[in-house]
């Protein structure tokens, strides 16, 4: 039971880095476009 909840947060753990790696990568990308409209525009 004690190894069922262990691996159970350690996989908890794993898909919140990935979800947080991919709404900063998300967020980058996005910064990266409006700054290139920004610059086209201008």
């Amino acid at each position: 039971m004690t190894i069922r909840i262990c691996s159970l947060t350690l996989l908890l753990s794993s898909s919140i880095k990935v979800i947080f790696v991919l709404i900063v990568y998300f967020v980058g990308i996005r910064a990266l476009f409006e700054e290139t409209s920004k610059q086209r525009m201008n």
